[in-house]
């Protein structure tokens, strides 16, 4: 699994993990205007998430399928090299999130939005069934699934 792109707090994060720093040297939140990239720490099977965290909202489950793909994902504040800032889940769907009509991009302790995504095999390795990718085009992310 190789997935990365760019991201952008738009306001201060207050809660869920990017709301901690995991780098010693660049401790806090994120802020507004902060943030450069991220890319994928590791694959997930599935991931249970609520888009507003409300206590009334049923959590739902996301599951790794040809059109979704759920991953634990480290994020990287600008002069932090490669020691990231935040490990937080993320699911990136070509489809509707389950439950969430017109959202496919989560991420934890941030919520939902919309994007723009679409999922294919990818022609140069076309003989390997399970390789596709996925690009999502928003201000949220730019993600490619190998």
């Amino acid at each position: 699994m190789n997935a990365a792109g760019g991201f952008n707090c738009t306001g201060d994060v207050s809660q869920g993990p990017l709301s901690l720093s995991v780098n010693p040297d660049d401790p806090g939140k994120c802020l507004a205007g902060q943030g450069v990239r991220w890319d994928t720490a590791q694959l997930l099977h599935d991931t249970k998430f609520k888009c507003t965290g409300a206590a009334s909202e049923v959590a739902q489950t996301a599951t790794t399928s040809a059109t979704t793909v759920v991953l634990e994902a480290d994020f990287y504040r600008a002069g932090d090299g490669n020691d990231e800032s935040f490990r937080a889940k993320m699911i990136v769907s070509a489809t509707d999130l389950p439950g969430h009509a017109g959202q496919n991009i989560w991420v934890e302790g941030v919520g939902c939005r919309s994007a723009i995504g679409e999922l294919q095999p990818l022609k140069e390795h076309a003989p390997r069934t399970n390789t596709c990718a996925v690009a999502v085009t928003s201000s949220c992310a730019r993600l490619r699934y190998r």
